[in-house]
């Protein structure tokens, strides 16, 4: 199994790699889970490996968060139990390739743990705690993987067990740093073709934060981008090269700033240009642009003298990746957090809204026609994926300090 990691700067996505890489598809490796089925709210139901009876495999290897005190807290184990199917929508993958995000990184540090663990409570049934969160310790990391279907839930038709398949966990749930891995079918589509299993993990969180960011809060598509001017700040990050691929792809005009040792590879993604945040006069070189359409902050830098560089009364959006929602409600609890996140969401808009344009926060959404139309385009060739490097199962902890 492999595991990719997504990098700020440069080149953007390790690679680690599992020791008895999933290639092939065999019903010995099929799970079962308990043959009385299992409850989803009231609905009770079986998956398709517990009717054939298959044996279950019982425990796999995995690397989990034990606390929030950073990487020193993720440990290994070869006896966490296996995950099974409990909703009808869901699909039990075995990994053999999955990434490190600087997401998982912060996770485990503590970033969005009361937002986190509401939404777990929500949808276990429970009530959460408007006030603090209390995670249930240990869970695995891990956003993006790549391997296949062992088994599903009875709502899902258009995959099937033996799929090779990509796709995302979403942040409330148990990651894909594990052998095996379940999530939902809205957020897993069949891998790219072309691609191994490798190259396909380096993807789908990524991708599918720039598609929520680009078309979902910007506002972009293939449809108009060829009338607008995008500038992306960070653009050699995971977001940012598939952003400026994506966007080159739907004829943009894409400007970036990254570092000087990326340039030239932001130049042959398809950045019209490519200037080094570290130049003194880049700054100067934005300005005499005569404003953009959209501006993604894909570096966190939250800057109020870009909003100077939106076309006014043009309907023109600053879109941030960093916003304060999650590190507001991990400082004040969820109600406090909440009413901070109404504050400065409302307090930034009156600047931007001034000059006719605005200032957006943008989110990780899941989307699974967006992760279909990925992958087309990766088969096609009109973007691909970058790696750094490539690590043994091993070293996962040791790799997530590169980030």
């Amino acid at each position: 199994m492999t595991h990719v990691k997504s990098r700020f700067i440069y080149h953007s996505l390790f690679v680690y790699k599992y020791s008895n890489p999933c290639l092939s598809y065999s019903t010995s490796c099929c799970l079962k889970a308990s043959s009385n089925g299992h409850q989803a709210g009231d609905q009770k139901f079986k998956s398709y490996n517990e009717e054939k009876e298959i044996k279950h495999k019982g425990f796999m290897k995995a690397w989990q968060l034990n606390s929030f005190d950073g990487v020193k807290a993720i440990q290994h184990s070869d006896a966490v139990k296996v995950p099974y199917i409990t909703d009808p929508n869901d699909v039990l993958v075995e990994v053999c390739a999955s990434s490190v995000n600087p997401l998982d990184l912060a996770m485990a540090n503590g970033y969005g743990q009361n937002v986190l663990e509401a939404i777990r409570q929500v949808t276990k049934g429970s009530l959460p705690d408007i006030f603090s969160g209390q995670p249930e310790f240990p869970f695995p990391l891990g956003r993006d993987f790549s391997g296949h279907v062992v088994d599903k839930g009875f709502n899902v038709h258009d995959l099937d067990i033996g799929d090779q398949v990509f796709g995302v966990v979403s942040p409330h749930r148990p990651g894909a740093h594990a052998e095996y891995t379940v999530t939902s079918a809205w957020e897993v589509v069949r891998k790219p073709q072309k691609l191994n299993h490798t190259e396909s993990a380096a993807i789908p969180y990524a991708a599918l934060t720039a598609w929520s960011a680009l078309c979902v809060t910007g506002h972009i598509s293939s449809r108009n981008a060829s009338k607008m001017r995008v500038l992306v700040l960070g653009g050699s990050g995971g977001v940012g090269t598939f952003s400026i691929q994506l966007l080159k792809h739907w004829g943009a005009e894409v400007v970036t700033t990254c570092g000087p040792e990326a340039v030239e590879l932001m130049l042959r993604l398809g950045a019209n240009v490519a200037l080094s945040y570290t130049d003194s006069e880049t700054e100067g070189e934005l300005l005499s642009m005569k404003g953009f359409d959209v501006i993604l902050d894909a570096a966190g830098t939250n800057n109020p003298k870009y909003l100077d560089m939106l076309k006014p009364w043009k309907y023109s959006k600053y879109v941030t990746l960093s916003p304060p929602f999650l590190s507001n409600t991990d400082t004040l609890g969820l109600a406090g957090g909440l009413l901070k996140n109404v504050f400065e969401l409302t307090s930034s808009n009156i600047l931007s809204h001034i000059k006719g344009s605005s200032y957006r926060w943008a989110f990780f959404t899941p989307n699974r026609y967006a992760l279909k139309e990925v992958r087309n385009l990766l088969d096609d060739g009109k973007i691909r994926p970058i790696v750094d490097s490539v690590f043994d199962y091993d070293n996962l902890p040791s790799g997530s300090y590169f980030l």
